[in-house]
This record gives C-alpha cells, sequence and structure tokens, in this order.
C-alpha cells in the first residue's frame, strides 16, 4: 500500500541501467529484499535487471541531421525483450545516458519520450518511469521552482512528473537556511504533474535506514524497522562518546553539546 492506495498485483518489470553495474543494483535488491521482507527467489521472472553499463552504446535515442532524432539498436534490443518477456513497468535510469540529443530542442525531446511509450507492446498497460537527473541550482538548494533540467518539453510530453528532494531536518524545521539537507532530513517524493491525478502536496517520505544502507518509505517502515533505526542510533551515539573517552577528550553535558 502506498499514498492511501491499496496493494495492487504483481506487474513483471525491467530496470534497465546505464549508470550503475551488476554488483551494486544486485546488492541493493538484496538490501531492499532483506529490509522489506521480500524473498529474492519470488522476485525470478518478475524483476529483470539489464546492466545496460556493459554495452558500447547504450543510448536508446540517437540526434540526426534533418531529423528530430531516431531510435537505436539498442532501443529495439530492449523492446523486443519487454515483448518477450511481456514486461508491463519500464524502469530507464536515466535520461542523460539514453537521450543522446540536445535536451533544449523541444522536437526530440517529444520525440524521445515517444519512442519510450512504444516500448510497450499495449500501451494503456503498463508504464515506463523514466529517471532523471534534477538541474544544478535544484542539486544545491531546497528552494522551489523547475527541479528538471532542459526544455520544458521533459515536463509537457510526460503524463505524470515526479520530483525526489531532501526536506528538513528536526533541527532545521525552523530555520530558512536553504542549503543542503540536514543529516537526517527525509526524502521526499512529490507529484509535479499529473494528468490523471491532481499534484500531490504531501508527498511520501523516505529516510536512510542505517540497518540495510538503504532508504525506505515511512509507510513501509513498520514499527519493527522503526525500533531497530532507533536501536542502531542509539548504538552509534554510544560509540561515539566511547571514542572520545578513549582520546581523552572532554564532553559538556549541555543537551545543546
Amino acid at each position: 500500500p502506498v499514498l492511501g492506495h491499496p496493494p495492487r498485483p504483481p506487474r513483471p518489470v525491467v530496470l534497465y541501467s546505464c549508470e550503475d553495474r551488476k554488483p551494486v543494483l544486485g546488492w541493493r535488491v538484496q538490501q531492499y529484499c532483506a529490509a522489506l521482507g521480500v524473498s529474492p527467489e519470488s522476485l525470478d521472472g518478475w524483476l529483470f535487471v539489464v546492466d545496460a553499463g556493459e554495452l558500447e552504446s547504450p543510448e536508446l535515442f540517437v540526434e540526426q541531421r534533418g531529423s528530430p532524432g531516431a531510435v537505436t539498436s539498442a532501443y529495439e534490443a530492449l523492446r523486443q525483450f519487454i515483448a518477450h518477456e511481456r514486461i508491463e513497468i519500464v524502469v530507464v535510469d536515466n535520461a542523460s545516458d539514453t537521450y543522446a540529443a540536445n535536451e533544449i530542442t523541444r522536437p526530440s525531446v517529444r520525440a524521445f519520450i515517444r519512442a519510450l511509450q512504444r516500448l510497450l507492446p499495449t500501451r494503456d498497460a503498463g508504464a515506463v518511469l523514466l529517471l532523471a537527473h534534477v538541474n544544478r541550482n535544484a542539486s544545491t538548494s531546497k528552494t522551489g521552482g523547475q527541479q528538471y533540467s532542459g526544455s520544458t518539453a521533459w515536463h509537457n510530453s510526460v503524463r505524470s512528473r515526479w520530483e525526489l528532494t531532501r526536506g528538513k531536518g528536526q533541527d532545521d524545521a525552523d530555520s530558512d537556511e536553504q542549503d543542503a539537507a540536514a543529516p537526517g532530513a527525509p526524502y521526499v517524493l512529490k507529484r509535479a504533474k499529473g494528468n490523471y491525478a491532481a499534484p500531490d502536496s504531501a508527498g511520501l517520505q523516505f529516510h536512510w535506514n542505517s540497518l540495510f544502507g538503504v532508504i525506505l518509505p515511512d509507510e513501509a517502515g513498520g514499527p519493527l524497522l522503526q525500533a531497530i533505526d532507533r536501536r542502531n542510533d542509539e548504538r552509534d551515539v554510544l560509540a561515539l562518546f566511547a571514542e572520545a573517552h578513549a582520546l581523552g577528550q572532554r564532553i559538556s553535558a549541555s543537551p545543546r553539546a
């Protein structure tokens, strides 16, 4: 269940990853399975991870003179794989690695987005999630405004757009500081555009889970994981006290020390 919606039947998913390599992807899947109580064997036939970083040319769309651009052989291979495995959810990581054209040229951006939609044999029977980096200003501040980089076609051509940002931690909740988020600040996933749903002003919060080394949605954490997090935080504090004592450093008894 997420954002007030009940669980849905599982769907076959493929992750086309150009950024992270196979060892990292495998470790991350393993950690999420452990954190969420999912057996990795249960994902067989449901989750497919493609290490596109091994390919010499992982791009799915390239610029061509005289036209907005064209799909590549990697695109056609991915489309055939999706059809063969009857994939319904496609995750492309990420835009900068798979889109080899000018990001401010609207016709090229629109052609790329439409090509991604054509990856699915039946367009209405699934979804394509394209990951993209935020722009430079958004990556160094917590201010609002346009989070994406490039032409407005990146916003206008998609049916739904989500933004993952860092919120304020407990220590800076009343501060106007707009620099990088404080340690412990939540990750907030908000719907910035939704053609079939209202924009989400509240969003979904995630926090770093030190036990598994991944971020988990607060809704999925549950009392057990929250208790484990609290226990690990207490152990971290005690370890710092022990280190300071061993070095002969004095620690003030002040609550703000």
